[in-house]
């Protein structure tokens, strides 16, 4: 079972449910035994509303990502980067996953990098606080299982102090690693942030706010 700091938690609010088969088959996951649901076609419409609400990028990175072929309603990871815009990638980073508290970058786009500092091949846990951690990354590892994604607003601090509000749109992708899962992000980078020093680089993610899943076609959590 996921960890009691998970299950009790709700991590998101979600404008329409999706509704569970009368008899629901079962499937087991590494971190337990989830009901499956069945896809809402509204909440599937609902994608792009929810999607609105942030930076005009990220709906243009969701309609890219909505076009790669799939399996099993997720796309593979070289099919996305032979075909990512290159006026997109720069704000993404891809993560890697191998538990619920285990999330590593395997890269990062030079506008976060610049924002952040490199940190490919990293843990990403000390890019957050601690309960922006648990969220980050239990919001991740549930996208990469479910499989789904999900909007939301982060307000990140800077090593001088300046809070910034940057949203971004999560979406699970395949690889080839065994034993893991991964993530792309796309993360807004407003104004407020393009000017920062070197020595004033992002230096936490404070708190995650306005959480909401994405329907890619497997339903949403529970």
């Amino acid at each position: 079972m996921p960890p009691a700091s998970l299950r009790s938690s709700k991590l998101f609010t979600n404008s329409r449910r999706t509704s569970l088969t009368s008899s629901p088959s079962r499937r087991d996951l590494k971190y337990g035994t989830f009901r499956e649901l069945v896809p809402d076609p509204e909440a599937t419409l609902s994608n792009a509303e929810k999607i609105k609400k942030h930076d005009h990028a990220c709906a243009a990175f969701w309609a890219f990502w909505n076009a790669l072929p799939k399996t099993d309603h997720v796309p593979h990871l070289s099919d996305y980067l032979d075909n990512v815009p290159p006026d997109l990638q720069p704000n993404v980073v891809i993560m890697d996953l191998r538990s619920v508290d285990d999330m590593s970058i395997r890269l990062m786009g030079t506008t976060i990098t610049e924002a952040v500092g490199e940190m490919t091949g990293l843990s990403a846990n000390p890019l957050y606080s601690g309960q922006s951690r648990l969220a980050a990354i239990g919001q991740a590892w549930q996208a990469t299982q479910h499989p789904c994604g999900y909007v939301a607003k982060r307000t990140l601090r800077s090593k001088r102090g300046q809070l910034i509000i940057s949203g971004g749109v999560v979406l699970p992708v395949r690889t080839d690693t065994p034993g893991s899962k991964s993530v792309v992000s796309y993360n807004e980078i407003p104004p407020a942030s393009a000017g920062l020093a070197s020595d004033d680089q992002i230096e936490i993610v404070q708190e995650f706010s306005e959480n909401e899943w994405l329907d890619i076609g497997a339903g949403i959590p529970e």
